[in-house]
């Protein structure tokens, strides 16, 4: 081998030029990101794949990202410093991506790795000014997952998704800056497929939205209340004072009634699980929304019944809000069907 000739690394991914010999059995090889690796000779076997000029550029160009920052680095050959490439923006492509199926309130969430870049990542939903955890993982380059489905339970409000990544990749490459996304999308528009085209990740159509690394916030198609087809209508007092006065008791500790004519107009037609999934749906809104004001106390009352509704907040606190304590609210003011959290 000599001075020029394009190698493989023998046990790890990727290859250069060989730049120069520091010791009879060991030289730089000048990777694809412009490192210069010290490397034994029988690490190395010859790459017989097309050469490519990766030795050879203007001396006088100083390297800089889009801030004008370079960094030096000490050469392991001969101790001098070099120049490396700095931390630069990331250009791959990554997208979230939702699929049907039958039933248009129930999505598929996809996660799409469109890049050369191995990720980690962590998707969540934005709510009270807050995050909801949702999935996370690593993805290789160029594959997608299936996160896991998403059930729409209110279509004519919007949902942002936070999405954060990392890239990286095995053994050297040019670090990319990490990317933290907002997406907010128009939910009546997902629910009715109106986002789903032909794509290139999917055999049949799919709402595909790109994580846009140059933007820190997406705001899609925006909600239009004119344009709305209501099918469950939430109440909403439009006086946050009458709100408060409605839940308010004189020992300062706030009510919420969770039985379902109290949280929709019209319930006729939903199942039971569909019931359900409204009233832990307020729950864990309304608790959150008591986190972020300081509340002391909440008292959610859900009825005795057949225990459900007790049983699965009583879940949804031991797992969600393992730091909040919770117990019985007084028997006398409120039966044995209400169950009071301290925050």
């Amino acid at each position: 081998m000599k001075i020029g000739d394009r190698v493989k690394f023998l046990n790890d991914t990727g290859g250069g030029i060989i730049t120069r010999f520091l010791e009879p059995d060991k030289v730089l090889v000048k990777i694809e990101e412009g490192f210069e690796v010290p490397t034994m000779l029988n690490q190395l076997i010859p790459d017989s794949d097309e050469k490519q000029d990766l030795y050879h550029e203007k001396k006088n160009a100083p390297k800089s990202n889009s801030l004008g920052e370079m960094a030096l680095i000490r050469n392991p050959g001969d101790n001098s410093m070099i120049e490396m490439k700095p931390v630069k923006k990331n250009s791959g492509k990554v997208y979230l991506a939702f699929t049907h199926e039958g039933n248009p309130f129930n999505t598929i969430t996809s996660f799409i790795n469109d890049t050369n870049y191995n990720i980690y990542y962590v998707v969540g939903i934005r709510k009270m000014e807050q995050q909801l955890f949702k999935y996370s993982g690593s993805l290789e380059p160029n594959t997608k997952v299936i996160l896991g489905p998403y059930k729409i339970l209110h279509p004519d409000e919007p949902t942002i998704f936070s999405v954060q990544y990392i890239g990286y990749k095995k053994g050297y490459y040019n670090p990319i800056e990490p990317v933290n996304y907002y997406l907010e999308i128009n939910t009546r528009k997902l629910v009715d497929c109106e986002y789903e085209d032909k794509n290139d990740f999917f055999d049949e159509p799919a709402s595909v939205f790109e994580i846009n690394p140059d933007n820190s916030i997406a705001y899609i198609d925006h909600l239009k209340n004119d344009n709305m087809r209501r099918i469950i209508i939430q109440k909403e007092d439009k006086d946050d004072n009458k709100n408060n006065d409605k839940y308010r008791t004189k020992s300062d500790i706030v009510e919420v009634d969770l039985h379902i004519h109290e949280i929709v107009e019209d319930h006729a037609g939903l199942t039971d699980g569909e019931i359900l999934d409204l009233q832990l749906k307020r729950f864990e809104t309304v608790l959150d929304s008591a986190m972020h004001k300081k509340i002391k106390k909440i008292v959610f009352i859900h009825g005795v019944g057949q225990g459900r509704l007790k049983y699965e907040i009583a879940r949804i606190l031991d797992k969600k809000y393992p730091d909040l304590k919770y117990q019985d609210a007084s028997f006398r003011e409120y039966g044995y069907g209400a169950t009071m959290v301290l925050l």
